[in-house]
């Protein structure tokens, strides 16, 4: 179990990688959204599932109320590789789970390692007070690994780690350590506090945003 009281103090920050496309959309609504509630809120709730059932091999400009959002691709996501290492559940199902999800890094290794595949396209890194995210959004989800890369471990023969339904787990359910946390996510939206930073690469300078 992990008490969200202390999360604050293990977690300072909770980092975003996002294009810079998104960046006035963001601010507009004061809320990063999921994927799938992106494209609901571009087609409408049955034409999105077919997006949201699928794989993304590369980004995808959609409008969202007369603005422009680029929705992240997933090429770290083998097709190939990722039905070996599902339990339970199809691969749409497991794009859908994907997609369902505002993602956010817990440290900035982990931020770095996911900054450098899109440094060429210049993204914006947005970085939250853990404890403003968490009065704003109080119910999230953790993970233990990268959920949305298949790389093949060694350690595990040569095969991605293992991931399903129980990928994903609430405060209440998580029997790992602190250290263990990979991803924070919030599923459908992320309310955004009154005040975060931004930056053009992990080591800042980190500026402020005013919402």
């Amino acid at each position: 179990m992990i008490d969200l009281d202390l999360l604050p103090q293990r977690k300072q920050y909770l980092y975003h990688l996002t294009s810079r496309t998104n960046l006035p959309s963001i601010i507009h609504f004061g809320t990063l959204f999921s994927a799938s509630v992106l494209f609901e809120l571009a087609y409408g709730a049955v034409a999105a599932r077919e997006s949201i059932r699928r794989w993304r091999p590369k980004s995808e400009t959609i409008e969202v109320e007369g603005r422009k959002v680029e929705i992240r691709d997933q090429h770290t996501l083998f097709k190939k590789a990722l039905p070996k290492c599902l339990d339970g559940i199809q691969v749409e199902d497991y794009y859908e789970l994907l997609n369902y999800r505002v993602f956010l890094w817990p440290t900035t290794p982990r931020l770095s390692r996911h900054y450098a595949r899109y440094a060429s396209e210049k993204p914006v890194l947005l970085r939250f007070a853990t404890g403003d995210v968490l009065k704003l959004n109080p119910y999230v989800e953790f993970s233990r690994i990268n959920s949305g890369a298949t790389r093949p471990n060694s350690r595990l023969g040569g095969i991605a780690p293992r991931r399903g339904l129980k990928t994903f787990r609430s405060a209440e359910t998580w029997n790992y350590r602190f250290c263990d946390i990979a991803e924070v996510t919030i599923p459908q939206k992320c309310v955004l506090p009154s005040t975060f930073q931004s930056a053009r690469n992990p080591d800042g300078p980190w500026s402020n945003i005013k919402l």
